[in-house]
């Protein structure tokens, strides 16, 4: 759960110098160290004897600025999406100090899923490779460590210890369900951060016909079988398509997996709207400001919503916001107000309620879209 290093290691926002930044970056991480212990384990992170290490963690969170796919052409609409993150810390901020630490919790897990989502495609460097050490200084599972991993961007450690780890036998019913969702990690990170089919298949043959593997996960296997062998007879590679083919096969894997029709997850979808998302991460990476960007925002909310757990909704969000801020008075805005206004429906029913500041968010949101 370590994937907010990759966020806070990642470049500064457009206006601040990377010399500015270092030191707030730097301050980040030893935070994000800090946490790490207390976001794997629930008990921890509720037990009143480590909130003072904790609090003062998430101060070092709050405020930080980060440029989150922002258009070098929106002024205006960069220095807002270069908020949201610090906005998400600051209200986990709250919600700890209101003694509700779950929903903290949840809400930094969630910053920590939208971390690697959005930089699995992007290069390890040296301060990637300088965070290996917390590797031993943590006290992490097998699944732990492969996270870690993923999130310092060394794929190849990455999958090399989730290959081992999810064959062992789980213990019970809590163990069997942290090796399925580690499994959709892993495939997340085979087909996002190494656009490998091969590798995609090897994970997903190993677990089929496991005697271990839940019913549920047995039925998952099976439909992303048939789409990582689709995907292996192709001849599309995202690293070399120009825009327009990234572009063109973002729409064909939505249009195909339904889920411009669906409300809710789409499980079962997960290795072909994966790719949709390495294909909309690719085009927004290399033409920021190229004329796909809107479309590819508001695809990218979407594929990022039928993906997520449903208590991990943020990434959605960044993406729906930052279609409307930067597209005022759009259908495309309208497009991406309707889907936040389902997802924050969805808070709505997990919760019996919705934090003022999400309604009156969403409220903004809505009178820029008209």
């Amino acid at each position: 759960m370590l994937a907010l290093l990759v966020l806070v290691l990642s470049a500064a926002p457009s206006g601040v110098k990377a010399d500015e930044q270092k030191p707030r970056m730097q301050a980040a991480v030893a935070a994000v160290v800090t946490l790490q212990p207390y976001l794997v384990r629930p008990a921890a992170f509720r037990a009143k004897e480590n909130a003072a290490q904790i609090a003062p963690a998430i101060d070092a969170l709050v405020g930080l600025k980060h440029g989150f796919f922002t258009d070098p052409k929106a002024k205006v609409a960069a220095d807002d999406v270069a908020l949201l993150f610090g906005r998400q810390a600051e209200a986990a901020k709250r919600e700890f100090a209101q003694a509700d630490p779950d929903a903290a919790r949840t809400r930094l897990l969630g910053l920590t899923a939208t971390c690697l989502a959005c930089h699995v495609r992007t290069p390890s460097d040296a301060d990637f490779k300088a965070a290996l050490p917390l590797v031993d200084t943590l006290k992490l599972t097998p699944l732990e460590r492969a996270q870690l991993y993923a999130t310092t961007r060394h794929f190849d450690e990455a999958l090399k210890t989730w290959k081992t780890a999810l064959v062992a036998a789980p213990a019970n019913d809590v163990e069997g369900f942290e090796q399925a969702q580690a499994l959709r990690i892993a495939l997340t990170v085979a087909v996002r951060g190494k656009d490998d089919p091969k590798t995609t298949l090897g994970l997903l043959e190993q677990q089929r016909g496991r005697a271990a593997v839940p019913g549920f996960v047995a039925r998952w296997v099976d439909g992303w079988l048939v789409q990582a062998r689709a995907w292996s007879d192709e001849k599309v590679t995202v690293a070399t398509a120009s825009p327009d083919a990234l572009i063109q096969l973002a729409r064909r894997l939505i249009e195909q997996s339904n889920a411009l029709r669906m409300t809710g997850s789409a499980d079962d979808q997960l290795i072909a709207l994966s790719r949709a998302s390495a294909a909309l991460d690719e085009l927004l990476r290399r033409a920021p400001s190229g004329p796909h960007r809107a479309e590819a925002l508001f695809l990218s909310g979407v594929a990022a919503a039928t993906t997520s757990e449903p208590a991990l909704w943020q990434l959605e969000a960044l993406f729906f916001e930052a279609c409307v801020r930067e597209n005022p008075h759009t259908p495309i805005a309208k497009a991406c107000v309707d889907r936040l206004r389902e997802r924050t429906f969805f808070a709505y029913q997990r919760r019996a309620d919705v934090a003022a500041d999400a309604l009156t968010l969403l409220g903004q949101l809505a009178a820029l879209a008209k």
